[in-house]
């Protein structure tokens, strides 16, 4: 399937994972400031990547596991404005820490959150899923490891697997700077908790967003927050 933003298309037709709220939710929250190498883990169709490559100017690395993923993100990557700043890269992340010298100032992820859940019969959505090849623990080594001393963290994670992160985070030396968490519905709970870490401690900020009203229709926070990329929202 084609999805049309603003300022670049997606495909996700070989992707085991298509392309989702929580992606786009992660990709218009992350604020940029100025910098210069961003790594982008579990790109699946690059659609997180292609987000952030639009409100900077920073290169992008973007790894999966998946080869198909892989090979839709480096097609979805050849056809955006911003090409030259972006590489698609087939790895898993440990490998990658092993193998590469570049530290990063700001690392996103929307990473596989399943733990105890039945593995899919495909084999492609198990690997963007679950977590049996991507543990949180090895999550937050190979992000500790690849990440500037002065660097940045964003993820997204359903409320119990992010205090489960955030637990081990702190063992890797990892503190949650920012906390925005997103309920769907004013009468539902909480379900996505997008998280900041630094290696620096400071005092944390949080705060929440609702996607929809009590009619079902998007809320004026979620439509600022994401109007630069959804067509159907204007500026």
């Amino acid at each position: 399937m084609t999805f049309k933003f603003k300022q670049f298309l997606v495909e996700d037709e070989q992707c085991a994972m298509k392309v989702g709220t929580d992606g786009v939710l992660l990709g218009a929250w992350s604020k940029i400031h100025d910098e210069e190498n961003i790594l982008d883990i579990g790109t699946g169709s690059g659609v997180i990547a292609l987000m952030i490559a639009q409100k900077c100017k920073a290169n992008i690395d973007a790894i999966d596991i998946d080869l198909k993923s892989i090979e839709q993100a480096v097609l979805n990557f050849s056809k955006a404005k911003w090409s030259k700043r972006l590489k698609a890269i087939h790895s898993t992340l440990q490998d990658y820490v092993k193998k590469t010298s570049k530290k990063y100032d700001l690392i996103i992820s929307n990473p596989p959150f399943f733990h105890q859940s039945l593995n899919s019969p495909i084999q492609e959505k198990n690997l963007s899923k679950h977590t049996n090849t991507l543990s949180f623990d090895s999550l937050a080594y190979g992000i500790s490891q690849l990440m500037k001393d002065d660097g940045r963290v964003h993820l997204i994670l359903p409320t119990a697997e992010a205090k489960l992160f955030l637990n081990i985070s702190l063992i890797n030396g990892l503190y949650c700077t920012r906390l925005t968490m997103a309920r769907p519905l004013p009468s539902k709970p909480v379900n996505r908790w997008l998280i900041e870490l630094k290696k620096l401690q400071e005092n944390r900020i949080e705060d929440e967003i609702i996607l929809r009203d009590a009619n079902h229709n998007l809320t004026d926070t979620y439509i600022a927050l994401t109007k630069d990329y959804y067509l159907k929202l204007n500026n």
